[in-house]
């Protein structure tokens, strides 16, 4: 025993070296860390929505806003109003996220600039006191008639406005443009302290090919300016950020870190960017991976940040201190004119509230980390997984086994779900389960190729006298070779020929034994397609149970298919038989579910596994009564709950069989749905019928008959019922009739 623990073991240590091996190859392919990172997102939502804690406020140009102010773009006027009641507010930092990369469109204040100068250039020009006036009233004339301008000056005045810009990554976006320098105010922005690690060369952020910035007004007057660039996953979603992004040969910092620097009062000199480890930004160390990103800590959906509508804000409807000493930050929302992303919380969250996000974590210091660092974890959670399931799964049998190893990858799953909320690491959960289940598996079937070959040499010496499914539970159970059953919900089929005796009178015996075994073999083979066993032959009858000796909880239903698989499957045999001159017959099959006593009954010396109870008798009188019925297949009631939402059937009577008081309601299985639609209607006529027939108006229930009949010719229960009817009208029952047929014989 302690050698084959021993090579368990063993087995077990080189099913984790494989997987070590397998998590070096394919750590890096798309499809493992598209699978690890939906992983990541389900960590999210396993840890719920976080409330901000930071003051940040998101003023957005929404549908309302459009609607009230008229159509995009608005002028620039309204924008430099906007910060001037967010001035006036309180307002601690203001970030824009829009890329005023074009100038406003020549208007009023073009005409006026050409007034001026004009008036400048006449060859009669007025004294100089009234020219000089003239200039200053057409200056400032010109000045509140360049939106372009007022921006600029509301921005410069405000002296807290960071404004965005973008990088394009690739040569060739901006096609009608050159190349072209960064200007002397993006300059301003860049990081001046850089830190390369040691001697290796790092992996640099990414770098951009060209520039799309605001215009020059306004970029002169913002007191910084970001990058808006984001980070993709390959599935699309946006997990990183770039805090740092290079540009002919400087680096700058994203649109998030400039807010935060100035929300607290921070000089970009005293900001430090370590590459490949993090920034450290005053007293706030933030981690990035070997390639300078931010793994970004989503805090919830849309609307997680307080929202307010531009057009709230510029007339003045909101209370006078809903921005005091806020960040606030501007963006559009609106259809058509919001950059949405794919995130953990939301399908489509904007890029504003995205922003917000990383501001927000970045404040509360409140980060995930994804480093080599936690690569070692990985490799460390691969290595106890894979060797805790070689050392301890060996010892037990292989149910126990298996419950622990789920319990080590639940044990995982919750150290790992730990460790994002407590830590903010993100582990790598894929990997150290697949250890798990694949050194489970491996075990398990050592312990089948060397403890289990006593259990299997058992099931081969009792194949021959017992069911397959019997045998396999007798070796793992070889307490049921005991005489004695237990108690047990069970569906009990039986089926038999109807006429055989006149069969076996015509056939000479090689005949009658040749189409009896083809018959039971092929019916045999319909019991085990749907998982019954197979109790006994009696005659030319077939008894079959669905629910034992192993446990389903859909035994009727599997009944159920069994009798309508018999059908055409006796159909293809008279095919074949009626080539050789064999006779033509149908079968009657009676279904019945009821909690029946199941296990080895005879004697010592002899047994059988087989059922008994009043359930199995029912069984064996529904099959009979398809005679009375003209029917193929009937169903108990009992039965007929357990498969009424899934099997098409018709009620057909309420029946009493010989020697019991209580009646049950008894039903023809008809098929899988959905039936024929003339058969469907006519079994709507026949219940019709029925409950007239029941209350005693015989008239209405002969018409319903008469019906079904007309929809289905040849419809044996309703000729059945018609005939019924027709003789209550001649000599109605007693007055205390209940509409309870009575089996004339058992």
């Amino acid at each position: 025993m302690s050698r084959m623990k021993l090579t368990a073991f063993r087995v077990a240590l080189l099913g984790t070296l494989c997987v070590i091996v397998l998590y070096g190859i394919g750590a890096q392919s798309t499809l493992m860390r598209n699978l690890e990172a939906k992983a990541l997102d389900l960590r999210f939502h396993l840890r719920g929505v976080l409330t901000p804690v930071f003051p940040v406020a998101l003023v957005v140009v929404d549908d309302r806003s459009i609607a009230e102010l008229g159509r995009w773009p608005w002028s620039r006027q309204r924008f430099a109003e906007l910060i001037q009641r967010l001035q006036d507010a309180g307002a601690k930092v203001i970030g824009i996220d829009l890329l005023f990369a074009e100038a406003e469109a020549p208007g009023e204040h073009v005409a006026l600039q050409r007034l001026r100068q004009a008036v400048e250039s006449s060859d009669f020009p007025p004294p100089e006191p009234v020219q000089e006036a003239i200039r200053r009233v057409l200056r400032q004339a010109e000045q509140a008639a360049d939106p372009d301008l007022a921006l600029a000056t509301a921005i410069r005045d405000a002296g807290n406005v960071i404004l965005a810009f973008a990088l394009t990554v690739e040569p060739g976006l901006l096609r009608d443009q050159p190349p072209r320098s960064a200007p002397a105010y993006l300059n301003r922005s860049a990081y001046r302290t850089l830190q390369f690690p040691g001697t290796e060369t790092p992996l640099l952020p990414l770098a951009g090919a060209g520039l799309l910035l605001p215009i020059d007004s306004l970029g002169q007057a913002a007191v910084a300016l970001g990058h808006v660039n984001v980070a993709f996953d390959s599935d699309g979603t946006p997990r990183y950020e770039h805090p740092v992004i290079r540009y002919a040969g400087d680096y700058y910092p994203s649109f998030a870190i400039q807010v935060v620097r100035h929300f607290l009062g921070r000089r970009l000199e005293e900001v430090k960017v370590r590459f490949g480890e993090g920034l450290q930004l005053g007293p706030i160390v933030i981690p990035t991976d070997e390639s300078t990103r931010l793994l970004v800590n989503y805090i919830g959906p849309r609307g997680t940040f307080p929202t307010y509508a531009f057009v709230d804000v510029l007339q003045g409807r909101l209370p006078a201190a809903t921005f005091k000493d806020a960040i606030v930050l501007i963006g559009g929302v609106g259809s058509g004119l919001a950059d949405t992303f794919v995130t953990p919380f939301s399908a489509a969250l904007p890029g504003v509230e995205r922003h917000a996000t990383i501001i927000d974590s970045i404040l509360r210091q409140d980060f995930l980390h994804r480093t080599a660092a936690t690569s070692l974890i990985d490799l460390l959670g691969i290595a106890t997984m894979g060797l805790l399931v070689g050392w301890l799964c060996p010892k037990c049998p292989r149910f126990w086994g298996s419950l622990l190893a789920l319990a080590l990858a639940g044990g995982y799953l919750l150290a790992n779900l730990a460790a994002f909320l407590y830590a903010g690491l993100w582990v790598h959960l894929l990997f150290p389960l697949f250890a798990v289940t694949l050194n489970q598996s491996a075990v398990t079937l050592f312990k089948y190729l060397t403890e289990e070959r006593q259990k299997r040499l058992m099931r081969q010496a009792f194949q021959y006298y017992l069911h397959p499914a019997v045998v396999d539970q007798v070796s793992r159970h070889p307490q049921l070779l005991q005489l004695g059953g237990e108690a047990r919900e069970l569906t009990v089929l039986f089926s038999d020929i109807r006429g055989f005796s006149a069969i076996a009178e015509d056939l000479a015996p090689e005949r009658l034994v040749r189409l009896l075994n083809e018959y039971f073999t092929a019916m045999t083979r319909v019991v085990f397609k749907h998982n019954g066993m197979l109790d006994k032959y009696i005659g030319d009858g077939i008894m079959a149970v669905y629910g034992a000796p192993l446990p389903t909880c859909d035994h009727a239903y599997r009944a159920c298919c069994t009798a309508l698989d018999m059908v055409p499957e006796l159909r293809a045999l008279q095919e074949r038989w009626g080539k050789d001159g064999l006779p033509y017959f149908t079968i009657g099959i009676g279904i019945n579910t009821a909690v029946m006593v199941v296990g080895n009954m005879g004697s010592e010396v002899r047994f059988d596994y087989t059922v008994m109870g009043d359930g199995v008798n029912l069984a064996s009188r529904l099959e009979g009564a398809n005679k009375e019925y003209g029917t193929a297949i009937i169903i108990s009631e009992s039965t007929w709950e357990q498969v009424k939402d899934r099997l098409s059937t018709r009620e057909l009577d309420i029946m009493r069989v010989r020697g019991k008081a209580q009646p049950t309601r008894i039903f023809e299985l008809c098929g899988q749905p959905p039936l024929p639609s003339a058969q469907t209607a006519m079994i709507s006529v026949f219940e019709a019928g029925l409950r007239a027939y029941r209350a005693r108006r015989w008239d209405e229930a002969a018409q319903a008959f008469q019906q079904a009949l007309d929809l289905l010719p040849g419809d044996a229960p309703s000729q059945l019922y018609l005939q019924r009817c027709q003789a209550f009208m001649v000599t109605p029952p007693p007055p205390h009739w209940d509409g309870v047929f009575t089996m004339p014989m058992k």
